[in-house]
Protein backbone atom coordinates (compact mmCIF):
# COMPACT_ATOMS: atom_id res chain seq x y z
CA UNK A 1 0.00 0.00 0.00
CA UNK A 2 1.10 3.57 -0.57
CA UNK A 3 1.68 5.94 2.31
CA UNK A 4 -0.86 8.65 2.99
CA UNK A 5 -0.27 11.62 0.74
CA UNK A 6 1.98 9.70 -1.64
CA UNK A 7 1.19 10.06 -5.34
CA UNK A 8 1.00 6.73 -7.12
CA UNK A 9 3.42 5.58 -9.77
CA UNK A 10 0.51 5.92 -12.20
CA UNK A 11 -0.91 9.38 -11.55
CA UNK A 12 -4.58 8.91 -12.24
CA UNK A 13 -5.12 12.60 -12.98
CA UNK A 14 -2.52 12.49 -15.77
CA UNK A 15 -3.79 9.46 -17.69
CA UNK A 16 -4.92 10.56 -21.19
CA UNK A 17 -8.33 9.50 -22.44
CA UNK A 18 -8.36 6.09 -24.18
CA UNK A 19 -4.90 5.20 -22.88
CA UNK A 20 -4.40 1.51 -22.15
CA UNK A 21 -3.06 0.50 -18.72
CA UNK A 22 -1.51 -2.96 -18.49
CA UNK A 23 -2.51 -5.51 -15.86
CA UNK A 24 0.41 -4.79 -13.50
CA UNK A 25 -0.20 -1.03 -13.40
CA UNK A 26 -3.97 -1.45 -13.40
CA UNK A 27 -3.70 -3.89 -10.48
CA UNK A 28 -1.57 -1.45 -8.51
CA UNK A 29 -4.13 1.28 -9.12
CA UNK A 30 -6.99 -0.99 -8.01
CA UNK A 31 -5.18 -2.18 -4.90
CA UNK A 32 -4.26 1.32 -3.73
CA UNK A 33 -7.24 3.39 -4.82
CA UNK A 34 -8.61 3.54 -1.27
CA UNK A 35 -7.15 6.76 0.17
CA UNK A 36 -5.42 7.74 -3.08
CA UNK A 37 -4.87 11.48 -3.43
CA UNK A 38 -3.33 13.91 -5.89
CA UNK A 39 -2.92 17.66 -6.38
CA UNK A 40 -4.90 19.24 -9.18
CA UNK A 41 -6.57 22.49 -10.19
CA UNK A 42 -10.16 22.71 -8.93
CA UNK A 43 -12.39 24.54 -11.41
CA UNK A 44 -14.91 25.27 -8.64
CA UNK A 45 -12.47 26.64 -6.04
CA UNK A 46 -10.52 28.36 -8.85
CA UNK A 47 -7.24 27.32 -7.25
CA UNK A 48 -5.02 24.28 -6.78
CA UNK A 49 -6.28 21.72 -4.29
CA UNK A 50 -5.81 18.14 -3.12
CA UNK A 51 -8.30 15.55 -4.34
CA UNK A 52 -8.93 12.44 -2.24
CA UNK A 53 -10.64 9.26 -3.43
CA UNK A 54 -14.14 8.94 -2.03
CA UNK A 55 -13.63 5.20 -1.60
CA UNK A 56 -14.10 3.19 1.57
CA UNK A 57 -12.95 -0.30 0.71
CA UNK A 58 -12.11 -1.63 -2.72
CA UNK A 59 -15.47 -3.37 -3.14
CA UNK A 60 -17.11 0.03 -3.61
CA UNK A 61 -14.96 1.31 -6.47
CA UNK A 62 -17.53 0.27 -9.06
CA UNK A 63 -20.85 -1.44 -9.59
CA UNK A 64 -19.32 -4.92 -9.48
CA UNK A 65 -21.15 -5.62 -6.21
CA UNK A 66 -18.75 -7.11 -3.65
CA UNK A 67 -16.21 -8.68 -5.96
CA UNK A 68 -13.09 -7.65 -4.06
CA UNK A 69 -10.02 -7.30 -6.26
CA UNK A 70 -7.68 -10.25 -5.54
CA UNK A 71 -4.23 -9.70 -4.08
CA UNK A 72 -2.77 -12.97 -5.42
CA UNK A 73 -0.81 -12.40 -8.62
CA UNK A 74 -2.13 -15.61 -10.17
CA UNK A 75 -5.73 -14.47 -9.65
CA UNK A 76 -5.37 -11.03 -11.21
CA UNK A 77 -5.48 -12.12 -14.84
CA UNK A 78 -8.53 -14.25 -14.07
CA UNK A 79 -10.25 -11.25 -12.44
CA UNK A 80 -9.76 -9.08 -15.55
CA UNK A 81 -11.07 -11.83 -17.82
CA UNK A 82 -14.06 -12.45 -15.55
CA UNK A 83 -15.01 -8.77 -15.40
CA UNK A 84 -14.20 -7.83 -19.01
CA UNK A 85 -16.35 -4.97 -20.43
CA UNK A 86 -17.43 -3.83 -16.95
CA UNK A 87 -16.98 -0.16 -16.05
CA UNK A 88 -15.02 1.12 -13.05
CA UNK A 89 -16.10 4.52 -11.71
CA UNK A 90 -13.74 6.30 -9.31
CA UNK A 91 -14.72 9.57 -7.61
CA UNK A 92 -12.35 12.08 -5.98
CA UNK A 93 -13.46 14.86 -3.64
CA UNK A 94 -11.75 18.24 -3.34
CA UNK A 95 -10.19 18.64 0.12
CA UNK A 96 -11.35 22.26 0.23
CA UNK A 97 -14.98 21.40 -0.51
CA UNK A 98 -16.14 17.80 -0.85
CA UNK A 99 -18.98 18.95 -3.12
CA UNK A 100 -16.33 19.62 -5.78
CA UNK A 101 -15.51 16.33 -7.49
CA UNK A 102 -13.58 14.70 -10.31
CA UNK A 103 -14.84 11.44 -11.84
CA UNK A 104 -12.76 8.89 -13.79
CA UNK A 105 -14.20 5.97 -15.76
CA UNK A 106 -12.27 2.89 -16.87
CA UNK A 107 -13.25 -0.04 -19.07
CA UNK A 108 -12.01 -3.45 -17.90
CA UNK A 109 -10.35 -5.49 -20.66
CA UNK A 110 -8.74 -8.91 -20.63
CA UNK A 111 -5.30 -7.37 -20.26
CA UNK A 112 -5.86 -4.22 -18.18
CA UNK A 113 -7.86 -1.02 -18.16
CA UNK A 114 -8.68 1.70 -20.68
CA UNK A 115 -9.61 5.19 -19.53
CA UNK A 116 -12.88 5.98 -21.31
CA UNK A 117 -14.14 9.06 -19.50
CA UNK A 118 -13.54 11.93 -17.12
CA UNK A 119 -15.57 14.77 -15.65
CA UNK A 120 -14.73 17.63 -15.49
CA UNK A 121 -12.50 17.29 -18.54
CA UNK A 122 -8.88 18.45 -18.54
CA UNK A 123 -10.07 21.32 -20.71
CA UNK A 124 -12.15 22.52 -17.71
CA UNK A 125 -9.33 21.88 -15.24
CA UNK A 126 -6.77 24.19 -16.82
CA UNK A 127 -5.38 26.51 -14.18
CA UNK A 128 -6.83 29.88 -15.23
CA UNK A 129 -4.92 31.57 -12.42
CA UNK A 130 -1.68 30.61 -14.15
CA UNK A 131 -3.02 32.11 -17.37
CA UNK A 132 -3.83 35.37 -15.58
CA UNK A 133 -0.36 35.53 -14.03
CA UNK A 134 1.28 34.93 -17.38
CA UNK A 135 -0.77 37.70 -18.98
CA UNK A 136 -0.11 40.12 -16.12
CA UNK A 137 3.61 39.57 -15.76
CA UNK A 138 4.79 39.18 -19.32
CA UNK A 139 2.16 41.27 -21.05
CA UNK A 140 1.38 40.42 -24.69
CA UNK A 141 3.73 37.43 -24.64
CA UNK A 142 1.52 35.80 -22.03
CA UNK A 143 -1.34 35.14 -24.42
CA UNK A 144 0.94 33.35 -26.86
CA UNK A 145 2.44 31.12 -24.16
CA UNK A 146 -0.93 30.45 -22.56
CA UNK A 147 -2.47 29.48 -25.91
CA UNK A 148 0.35 27.02 -26.57
CA UNK A 149 0.07 25.48 -23.09
CA UNK A 150 -3.73 25.23 -23.23
CA UNK A 151 -3.66 23.54 -26.62
CA UNK A 152 -0.99 21.11 -25.44
CA UNK A 153 -3.02 20.20 -22.32
CA UNK A 154 -6.21 19.64 -24.29
CA UNK A 155 -4.52 17.56 -26.99
CA UNK A 156 -2.65 15.49 -24.38
CA UNK A 157 -5.85 14.82 -22.43
CA UNK A 158 -7.48 13.56 -25.63
CA UNK A 159 -4.60 11.21 -26.39
CA UNK A 160 -2.94 13.20 -29.20
CA UNK A 161 0.57 12.90 -27.81
CA UNK A 162 2.53 14.01 -30.88
CA UNK A 163 0.36 17.08 -31.46
CA UNK A 164 0.48 18.03 -27.77
CA UNK A 165 4.28 17.75 -27.83
CA UNK A 166 4.44 20.06 -30.85
CA UNK A 167 2.64 22.83 -28.95
CA UNK A 168 4.71 22.12 -25.86
CA UNK A 169 7.88 22.56 -27.91
CA UNK A 170 6.59 25.90 -29.21
CA UNK A 171 5.86 27.04 -25.66
CA UNK A 172 9.27 25.84 -24.49
CA UNK A 173 11.07 27.72 -27.28
CA UNK A 174 9.04 30.85 -26.64
CA UNK A 175 9.67 30.84 -22.89
CA UNK A 176 13.39 30.14 -23.30
CA UNK A 177 13.79 33.04 -25.75
CA UNK A 178 11.73 35.36 -23.58
CA UNK A 179 13.68 34.72 -20.38
CA UNK A 180 17.20 34.98 -21.77
CA UNK A 181 19.29 38.03 -20.97
CA UNK A 182 20.39 38.61 -24.55
CA UNK A 183 18.91 39.13 -28.02
CA UNK A 184 17.73 35.94 -29.71
CA UNK A 185 16.85 37.31 -33.14
CA UNK A 186 20.00 35.73 -34.59
CA UNK A 187 20.37 31.95 -34.69
CA UNK A 188 21.68 30.42 -31.46
CA UNK A 189 21.65 26.66 -30.85
CA UNK A 190 18.93 25.62 -28.42
CA UNK A 191 21.32 23.70 -26.18
CA UNK A 192 23.28 26.95 -25.63
CA UNK A 193 20.06 28.83 -24.84
CA UNK A 194 19.16 26.15 -22.32
CA UNK A 195 22.56 26.37 -20.66
CA UNK A 196 22.44 30.18 -20.59
CA UNK A 197 18.96 30.43 -19.09
CA UNK A 198 19.35 31.25 -15.40
CA UNK A 199 15.68 30.55 -14.57
CA UNK A 200 15.67 27.00 -15.91
CA UNK A 201 15.92 24.19 -13.30
CA UNK A 202 19.37 22.65 -13.13
CA UNK A 203 17.83 19.24 -13.83
CA UNK A 204 16.93 20.49 -17.32
CA UNK A 205 20.42 21.77 -17.93
CA UNK A 206 21.95 18.51 -16.73
CA UNK A 207 19.68 16.58 -19.10
CA UNK A 208 20.91 17.63 -22.52
CA UNK A 209 18.19 15.59 -24.22
CA UNK A 210 15.23 17.77 -23.20
CA UNK A 211 14.94 19.67 -26.47
CA UNK A 212 15.90 16.59 -28.47
CA UNK A 213 13.06 14.73 -26.76
CA UNK A 214 10.68 17.48 -27.78
CA UNK A 215 11.95 17.31 -31.35
CA UNK A 216 11.74 13.52 -31.39
CA UNK A 217 8.22 13.79 -30.08
CA UNK A 218 7.22 15.57 -33.26
CA UNK A 219 9.10 13.31 -35.64
CA UNK A 220 9.86 9.87 -34.22
CA UNK A 221 7.88 9.03 -31.08
CA UNK A 222 4.42 7.52 -30.78
CA UNK A 223 1.43 9.24 -29.18
CA UNK A 224 1.84 7.02 -26.11
CA UNK A 225 5.55 7.83 -25.73
CA UNK A 226 4.81 11.55 -26.08
CA UNK A 227 2.05 11.32 -23.47
CA UNK A 228 4.53 9.72 -21.05
CA UNK A 229 7.04 12.57 -21.31
CA UNK A 230 4.41 15.30 -21.40
CA UNK A 231 4.09 15.87 -17.59
CA UNK A 232 7.87 16.21 -17.18
CA UNK A 233 8.27 18.85 -19.88
CA UNK A 234 5.09 20.71 -18.94
CA UNK A 235 6.08 20.93 -15.25
CA UNK A 236 9.53 22.16 -16.26
CA UNK A 237 8.03 24.99 -18.34
CA UNK A 238 5.72 26.00 -15.50
CA UNK A 239 8.65 25.92 -13.05
CA UNK A 240 10.67 28.15 -15.37
CA UNK A 241 7.76 30.59 -15.64
CA UNK A 242 7.31 30.64 -11.86
CA UNK A 243 10.99 31.43 -11.35
CA UNK A 244 10.75 34.21 -13.91
CA UNK A 245 7.55 35.51 -12.27
CA UNK A 246 9.28 35.74 -8.89
CA UNK A 247 12.16 37.68 -10.43
CA UNK A 248 9.81 40.13 -12.18
CA UNK A 249 7.69 40.63 -9.07
CA UNK A 250 10.77 41.07 -6.87
CA UNK A 251 12.22 43.61 -9.29
CA UNK A 252 8.91 45.49 -9.35
CA UNK A 253 8.79 45.66 -5.55
CA UNK A 254 12.43 46.79 -5.45
CA UNK A 255 11.78 49.55 -8.01
CA UNK A 256 8.77 50.80 -6.01
CA UNK A 257 10.81 50.93 -2.80
CA UNK A 258 13.64 52.69 -4.63
CA UNK A 259 11.30 55.39 -5.95
CA UNK A 260 9.74 55.95 -2.54
CA UNK A 261 13.15 56.21 -0.89
CA UNK A 262 14.21 58.80 -3.48
CA UNK A 263 11.02 60.75 -2.82
CA UNK A 264 11.74 60.75 0.90
CA UNK A 265 15.29 61.93 0.26
CA UNK A 266 14.05 64.91 -1.76
CA UNK A 267 11.84 66.21 1.05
Amino acid sequence: MINEGEIKMIEINKIPIFQKINIDNASELMENVDGLRFDNYCNKCKTNSTFISAIHGRMHINHLSYRVFPSEATKKEEWFIKNVNEIINIRFNCARNDMHKIFYNFLITEDGLIKIGQYPSDRDLIDNNLAKRIKKLIDKNGKVINDYLNKSIILNSEGYGVASTLYLRRAFEYVINLTLDYDTTEYIPMDKKINDNKYLPKEFKENKNIYNILSDGVHNLSDEECNNIFPIIFDGIVFLLEEYFHKVEKQGIFNTIKIKLQQLGNK
